[in-house]
């Protein structure tokens, strides 16, 4: 009876702990009824830490920055047929020929050039004598002028007050001359007859003597008769031909000096033009000769620096092809001066080049490290650090990047491949992030909140300093901590 007393408590305290297991037990076939959702709740987002990166993939290409463009810098020949050129993929060596040009016509042009040049010189050599005669012969010639004008006018003046007014008093002379001489021949004849005829008997002599007379007086006659003509010839005719030739004469006389004073500086100016012509000619035919032995020089196309011959452009690594190049590298094609029509590639290390989207710019910072995978080989994973970036965009909304990658010397990776460059610019592996949608932004720019729900209560507005977007996803620097319920959407919506 005592042991049984003894037990009793434990008995029934082994029953109470049991029977409140059975209380708090769920029956094995009996299922869990779903918790209800709050319909005002709304969708809804739970704030933990957690990774958050911001990451992005561009295209990639290999280059080497020390690849030299071939082109010929003609200045003035524009020919360039083609004979022959090395291959696409040639190895070549500093100094070594790469194209072969037909030189035939700029041969001839040059040659041309220099015979002109020749002719040139003479002509000049010629016209700079005549100047040189000219500037000494001009002063001469015009004091001539001057002192035949001097002298016609001083004949003028002569003729004027004395040759004329004698020529018309010789004329009258003459005249009167004769008219005398015929009065005394005809009064001799006269007296002769008197004398004569008081005889009876007219001897032979008498008669001869009358017969001389008689002609004298024929004579006289005759001679008047031809001193009359030639004073009206000489009155009407003469003198004033003579007149009117001397004033004309004295006329062109003044207008030649006129004349020649004008002429003579606009001649030695023209043939001093002529000369600085002649001269300017041969400058530009010497320096057209010039030009053309340069342009022939330089088609002679040697190799800049030895490596691998690309035909066409390698522009940031990218091959142009040559498609549209090789026809016109055989026999009869032409290229195009200042045109680039192959490229040496050397070996030695590469770079990477890419282009990266403006929203990818300001990640885009010296140093930053991006994996690469090479088209060759994408399993093959390397290591590259950005070296430059172009702030100027190098096309509409896209901005050039360099990067640099050490290669190991036995690598298959050559200048124009490509390959894939992954960059995480940011990385946080204890981020506080929301999606982007649950993020509202103030009417003040700058500013940004979120709402965060309560059970039973309004949701509340919370300001937020929001980081890196990536995505969908925007990291939270200051305003939530870990746990936080949040709304997706505004209250209401």
């Amino acid at each position: 009876m005592k042991n049984f007393l003894i037990l009793l408590p434990l008995i029934l305290g082994f029953t109470l702990v049991a029977d409140d297991k059975k209380e708090h037990e769920t029956p094995v076939n009996k299922k869990e009824e779903p918790k209800k959702e709050d319909p005002k709740k709304g969708k809804t987002h739970k704030v933990t830490r957690d990774t958050f990166k911001l990451e992005f993939e561009l295209d990639g290409t290999f280059m080497n920055p020390n690849a030299r463009e071939v082109s010929i810098e003609t200045k003035s020949w524009g020919l360039l047929n083609v004979l022959n050129a090395l291959p696409q993929g040639a190895l070549v060596k500093k100094g070594q020929r790469l194209i072969t040009l037909d030189f035939e016509k700029i041969d001839e042009k040059i040659r041309d050039l220099r015979f002109e040049q020749e002719l040139v010189t003479l002509d000049l050599q010629v016209a700079e004598a005549e100047l040189k005669l000219m500037e000494v012969t001009s002063p001469i010639e015009l004091k001539a002028l001057e002192r035949k004008n001097n002298h016609v006018k001083e004949d003028l003046k002569r003729y004027r007050e004395i040759q004329r007014p004698r020529q018309e008093k010789a004329a009258e002379v003459s005249l009167k001359s004769a008219r005398d001489s015929l009065a005394y021949a005809e009064e001799e004849l006269k007296q002769l007859r008197k004398m004569y005829e008081a005889d009876d008997l007219t001897e032979e002599t008498e008669e001869i003597i009358l017969q001389r007379a008689e002609s004298a007086v024929e004579k006289a006659k005759f001679y008047l008769e031809g001193a009359e003509i030639k004073k009206e010839e000489t009155l009407k005719i003469s003198i004033p031909r003579a007149s009117i030739e001397a004033e004309e004469n004295a006329r062109q006389s003044e207008l030649n000096l006129k004349t020649s004073r004008k002429t003579h500086p606009v001649t030695h100016l023209k043939k001093s033009i002529a000369v600085k012509k002649l001269r300017l000619q041969l400058e530009n035919v010497k320096e057209n000769l010039a030009r053309l032995q340069a342009d022939r020089a330089k088609m002679h196309v040697p190799a800049p620096i030895s490596g691998t011959l690309f035909r066409g452009t390698m522009e940031k690594g990218k091959w142009s092809g040559s498609a549209g190049l090789d026809p016109r590298m055989r026999k009869g094609g032409t290229i195009k001066p200042n045109e680039i029509f192959m490229t040496i590639v050397p070996g030695g290390q590469l770079s990477i080049h890419t282009t990266a989207p403006e929203k990818h710019l300001l990640h885009m910072v010296k140093g930053l490290q991006a994996e690469v995978r090479p088209t060759i080989d994408p399993d093959m994973k390397m290591k590259a650090v950005v070296g430059e970036v172009s702030l100027t965009p190098i096309a509409p909304g896209n901005h050039g990047v360099t990067m640099h990658i050490k290669l190991e010397k036995d690598s298959p990776i050559r200048a124009g491949m490509t390959a894939k460059l992954k960059f995480v610019p940011y990385l946080n592996k204890e981020a506080l992030w929301v999606p982007k949608g649950a993020l509202f932004e103030e009417k003040e720019p700058g500013s940004y909140f979120v709402y965060i729900h309560r059970a039973d209560r309004k949701p509340k507005k919370v300001n937020v300093e929001p980081g890196i977007r990536s995505g969908e996803k925007v990291e939270i620097l200051k305003g939530l901590r870990a746990g936080a319920e949040i709304l997706l959407e505004k209250p209401g919506k």
